[in-house]
């Protein structure tokens, strides 16, 4: 039903994922493609879309996972690289070495 895309377009707006949530909506197009709601929606979206594409040109780079600790999956703390050049929170490796005296990622000594 036309509810359902409706249900998921909104989830993905919430969720910043504008593409994902323009072809949810441009699907539900196709099963009433009269619905003013719909259209409303799909303008709502691909202004929010445009906005927020030229703010993110001249606002703060959008954040990576290279700063990421692959074991506690938040930001770096204290990092500390292995020599086999993966890189943990100081803790998490100091954890891990604990249980054994390899790489938590890629298991070389």
């Amino acid at each position: 039903s036309v509810k359902s895309y409706v249900l998921r377009a909104d989830a993905l707006f919430l969720l910043e994922r504008y593409e994902l949530a323009r072809e949810t909506i441009l699907s539900a197009l196709q099963l009433d493609p009269l619905s003013n709601h719909l259209q409303y929606l799909l303008l709502k979206l691909e202004r929010t879309w445009s906005n927020s594409a030229r703010g993110r040109n001249r606002g703060k780079p959008e954040r990576t996972d290279d700063f990421d600790c692959t074991l506690c999956l938040k930001l770096l703390y204290e990092p500390i690289t292995t020599p086999c050049g993966h890189s943990f929170c100081r803790s998490c490796l100091f954890q891990s070495m604990d249980r054994s005296n390899k790489c938590p990622l890629c298991r070389t000594v």
